[in-house]
């Protein structure tokens, strides 16, 4: 019985088999769309976002003018 390199029997080893496992980022989704009530910067156009303007939420925990996303 031959090993690989993770210490398995080689006919069993689904890394050496397969390689390794790659997955993407996630993607970023909006999570919520609201008038903004504090001022800040938009990381996509680097404008400032003043309150009352309309903001997403993202999934990655950032804030974006609506038309931005």
């Amino acid at each position: 019985m031959a090993e690989c390199d993770h210490g398995l029997d080689e006919r069993w080893c689904t890394i050496c088999k397969n390689g390794p496992t790659r997955r993407g980022p996630e993607p970023v989704t909006v999570v919520a769309t609201f008038p903004a009530r504090f001022p800040g910067d938009c990381p996509s156009c680097d404008l400032p976002i003043t309150e009352g303007q309309t903001i997403h939420r993202l999934s990655n925990d950032r804030y974006v003018h609506a038309g931005c996303e």
